[in-house]
């Protein structure tokens, strides 16, 4: 409950159930977008410890910084597209939608996505709107992260390949990060 619209968020779900149906006929690449920050700050899990021993302490060094990691999330096969940039803008946002046109030139792509505001700048419907022809948009409700299937990849890749991590610079982490959703990618369907 709360902020979420309810008969939003079940809409959404019974049509992403249909969309998901037919991923196997349907020649459309369905993809599923979304960002998430990387913060140089260790990314913490749970984790075991012996009772009575000390509680595992991780440093953190100097200022925070982050990057940005755009992302989409092939529904049929798995493979991730990923743009990197240091900020959540409408430019960015572009940069990561030209990589993916560039990631699959010859097929139409229906991108799930949340509505961002990042998302709705000029530029960016202007961008949609040149390029309706392969990328059409399928907006999220908002509060809906349950209906993004990327989230619980995100998680996964944080969770092997962030978590419990200190890098020394955000290059170190950004490149740990990188060879995890390579390793993902090459155990995708193709």
């Amino acid at each position: 409950e709360g902020k979420r619209d309810e008969a939003a968020h079940d809409r959404a779900k019974a049509e992403l159930a249909r969309i998901k149906r037919r991923l196997v006929q349907d020649p459309t690449v369905v993809i599923s977008q979304d960002e998430t920050e990387l913060h140089l700050y260790p990314y913490l899990v749970a984790i075991w410890c012996v009772v009575g021993s000390p509680q595992p302490q991780v440093p953190t060094p100097g200022k925070n910084r982050k990057r940005v990691l755009y992302g989409g999330l092939n529904l049929k096969t798995g493979r991730l597209v990923t743009h990197w940039a240091p900020t959540k803008s409408g430019a960015h946002f572009i940069a990561y939608l030209e990589a993916l046109l560039r990631a699959y030139p010859h097929e139409q792509i229906l991108l799930i996505t949340d509505n961002g505001s990042f998302h709705h700048t000029q530029k960016v419907a202007a961008f949609l709107a040149e390029h309706q022809d392969r990328l059409a948009v399928k907006w999220l409700p908002a509060y809906c992260p349950d209906l993004n299937d990327i989230e619980r990849t995100w998680r996964t890749l944080k969770a092997s390949h962030a978590a419990n991590f200190l890098f020394n610079s955000l290059d170190e982490l950004a490149a740990n990060v990188q060879k995890g959703i390579e390793e993902m990618n090459a155990t995708a369907g193709k």
